[in-house]
């Protein structure tokens, strides 16, 4: 145990000749911080240890504590200095050192990356202006992650009102940081803060439309239980789960499809479902954008599944949206019962909006018929040769590109292929006393 006698004899001395203190070992720093506590260290002797302190490898912790009980003797900018320079070194971040490096900003300190340490330790919820001097600097350097420039971004646009010529200067960087998130497909609250001011239409092509999707379909999931690690996300069209990461209890995820599945992971693995209290939030919704996606859903197994599940708002797109239904059917990720599902849709479809050319249409009001009998019969009989031709080919189809093996789809295929045989032999049916009923009704028609 050191004796106070001696770390006050000691402390005055290097009070009379700051120049002896030339490193900061151990009893060095307990000299200082008992004179500290004492309120007797002078402004030399706190500049003099403040240099030392910048350049020292050991102990952080305990220079640090020296330092700041320093700085409140003094509030001297080299030692707010060392300070700062201290916690960039070992790479502090977070609400708990904001102080220091807004306080340094403040006294004009300069310190390698002092405003991106700032940035960084600020609290995402704050939506408070930033101070006028560090969007100055981030105006002519951003060497920031997609983090921290979505929150620098999204600030200005919150606080537009308050600094109209940084908002306008700052417009290229946004635009071309949108363009950076809908090719990566990565997405925050803040990003779509961003992309309610700025996204266009035309911002949405083939070399993004994979990365848009994710961002259009990208939620938050905020989780208060520091024991979750992960966040499994299943859509009800899948077999398969994803999961993704919660970090500071929060999560990012991608959700296309109504009444996806959520759970949770702890760190040893085990899992959660209905035990685990969370907020869902879309990050940022647009009707009209994702609209923009339906020329790219090719390949897309989500964003297909997306416009599968909202089909009846696009009635224009319907014939577009059957093919669809079609190849997907044949996707094997997809669970048996709703693959099910979408080669009914199919069949229905072709029953229920088969169109037959009305040209000869004995049935319409005001049927005429000038030429020829087998004319009349010709044309008319080649419209059920044509859903006759449909049939089969749909048959074939089937036949040919449905994966074999697992027992239920076998099972579904079979029960709709026999269906499509059933209508085969009813158009044959009607086709083959179509003819004479034809000729009947046009000869009496035409009489």
């Amino acid at each position: 145990m050191r004796s106070p006698a001696l770390l006050l004899e000691a402390c005055l001395i290097l009070n009379e000749q700051p120049l002896l203190l030339r490193v900061l070992n151990d009893f060095e720093i307990h000299v200082l911080l008992y004179g500290c506590k004492e309120g007797i260290v002078e402004e030399r002797l706190l500049e003099q240890a403040a240099g030392l302190a910048l350049n020292c490898d050991g102990k952080q912790r305990l220079l640090f504590r020296l330092l700041t009980g320093m700085y409140r003797l003094s509030e001297n900018d080299e030692v707010l200095e060392a300070i700062c320079g201290i916690l960039i070194r070992n790479g502090m971040k977070g609400t708990r050192y904001i102080h220091w490096y807004e306080k340094g900003i403040e006294r004009g300190i300069k310190v390698t990356r002092l405003f991106e340490y700032y940035l960084a330790s600020r609290d995402r919820e704050d939506t408070s202006p930033l101070p006028k001097l560090v969007l100055l600097y981030f105006g002519y350097n951003s060497e920031l992650d997609r983090a921290q420039k979505a929150y620098l971004y999204a600030n200005i646009i919150r606080n537009k009102d308050n600094n109209s010529q940084i908002y306008a200067n700052y417009i290229p960087r946004i635009r071309e940081f949108i363009g950076e998130e809908l090719e990566r497909g990565t997405a925050d609250e803040n990003t779509g803060i961003i992309l309610s001011e700025f996204m266009k239409k035309d911002m949405i092509d083939s070399h993004n439309a994979k990365g848009a999707a994710d961002v259009l379909f990208t939620y938050r999931i905020i989780v208060n239980n520091k024991n979750i690690k992960n966040v499994i996300i299943g859509h009800k069209e899948l077999k398969a789960f994803e999961k993704y990461p919660v970090s500071d209890g929060c999560a990012y995820v991608r959700i296309y499809t109504s009444e996806p599945a959520v759970s949770f992971e702890d760190g040893f693995g085990r899992l959660y479902k209905d035990t685990v209290e969370y907020k869902l939030d879309r990050v940022f919704i647009n009707e009209l954008m994702i609209k923009q996606l339906m020329p790219y859903m090719d390949g897309n197994l989500l964003l297909s599944l997306y416009f599968c599940e909202k089909s009846r708002a696009y009635k224009g797109k319907q014939l577009e949206l059957i093919k669809l239904y079609g190849k997907l059917a044949e996707e094997e990720r997809l669970v048996p019962q709703f693959r099910r599902q979408l080669i009914s849709l199919v069949i229905d479809y072709y029953f229920d909006n088969y169109a037959l050319d009305t040209t000869y249409d004995i049935y319409v009001d005001d049927f005429t018929f000038d030429d020829t009998y087998d004319e009349f019969i010709t044309v008319y009989n080649g419209n059920y040769e044509d859903l006759k031709r449909d049939l089969v080919s749909f048959k074939n189809d089937l036949e040919t590109n449905v994966a074999k093996g697992n027992a239920e789809v076998d099972k579904v295929n079979a029960e709709v292929i026999t269906s499509i045989d059933k209508a085969i032999i009813s158009v044959d049916d009607y086709n083959s006393t179509f003819s004479e009923k034809a000729k009947d009704y046009a000869k009496l028609s035409k009489d």
